[in-house]
């Protein structure tokens, strides 16, 4: 895909629609647009971190370590998300696996350049910390449904 066709795609991603033309193509030129097949991981959970994604096309998996090594769908995430900023930003190893669910198209962002986004443009700050925001909404009602179950199990 050429440069500019690839900077109006991402144009399109919340996160990144605040940036200016010339960042767009820079961002374009210096990070990697690939297509994945149905049910390739992206990452696994535990990996170290050397990027972000954002899904571009098709959808992919969250996936939890459960008991017994098996693997709990923790959510599902569809066209112009991101993916994989908590491990960037925390430094940390990769907390969920990512799988793809059909094929699709992603875009790779190296850790640095990431940071340097999110560092120089508060606009991408904001987002990513909007997005952060509903994943732990998302994460709180989960886990308060969770226990309530539970706690209705311990009450037979």
């Amino acid at each position: 895909m050429a440069v500019s066709k690839e900077a109006q795609q991402l144009k399109q991603v919340p996160l990144l629609s605040s940036l200016d033309p010339k960042q767009l193509k820079l961002l374009a030129f210096t990070c990697e647009v690939f297509d994945y097949a149905d049910r390739e991981f992206l990452f696994r959970q535990g990996e170290a971190s050397d990027c972000v994604y954002v899904v571009l096309d098709g959808e992919v998996e969250v996936l939890g370590g459960g008991d017994g090594g098996h693997e709990v769908l923790l959510a599902s995430a569809g066209a112009n998300t991101l993916i994989g900023e908590m491990a960037v930003l925390g430094g940390d190893a990769r907390t969920a696996s990512i799988r793809a669910r059909g094929a699709g198209s992603a875009l790779k962002i190296p850790n640095e350049r990431f940071l340097e986004l999110v560092t120089g443009n508060p606009q991408v700050a904001l987002q990513v910390m909007r997005t952060l925001s509903a994943k732990l909404s998302t994460t709180t009602r989960h886990a308060a449904g969770l226990q309530t179950r539970l706690d209705e199990l311990e009450k037979r």
